[in-house]
């Protein structure tokens, strides 16, 4: 529950500045989004797929470092296995979070300008017309994105946290060498 609400804050908080930011830098925002917004993505998209391609390649070391600790009790490695699976969880959702979030935002740029039949969009003036509304609604997802990347990266971090675990209960079951 207290992490639902810390990531229904940070989520309205997000879209709360990236909105007033929208509202704010008036006609420059079209340029803004347009020159900068799929350049982001692209960035933040290849900056996952190399943390992925690095975690991935990190998790095969781990597991044959766990299969091969014999002085370590099956409990430890069951719950190392448990912790990588976890980690390995969050690294997915990451991934899918920023592939969603770019997606959406090539989508709103084509709604943004379009006239769908039966759909009116209530304000024409203001600080919540549509193209305001679709221009921070890309902001938002590229601060999203960017959370997604730091949360990534924790699991790096988080994944070498485990490895030196293992690593130290290997080391103190075995027999110094001789």
């Amino acid at each position: 529950m207290r992490h639902a609400l810390k990531v229904g804050l940070f989520m309205l908080g997000s879209y709360t500045i990236s909105h007033i930011l929208s509202v704010h830098v008036g006609t420059a925002r079209e340029s803004l989004i347009h020159s900068t917004a799929f350049s982001f993505f692209a960035v933040v998209v290849g900056l996952l797929i190399a943390a992925v391609g690095i975690f991935l390649g990190s998790l095969g070391n781990l597991y044959a470092l766990i299969a091969s600790s014999e002085g370590i009790s099956v409990g430890v490695r069951r719950k190392a296995i448990g912790l990588i699976s976890k980690s390995v969880n969050q690294v997915k959702q990451d991934v899918f979070l920023t592939l969603s979030a770019l997606a959406t935002a090539i989508a709103l740029q084509f709604l943004k300008y379009a006239d769908l039949p039966c759909v009116k969009w209530p304000l024409v003036e203001g600080s919540m017309t549509k193209v305001v509304v679709y221009d921070a609604l890309v902001i938002w997802l590229a601060i999203v994105s960017m959370a997604a990347i730091f949360d990534c990266v924790r699991v790096m971090f988080l994944l070498h946290q485990h490895y030196e675990e293992i690593a130290k209960a290997r080391l103190n079951r075995e027999p110094p060498p001789s």
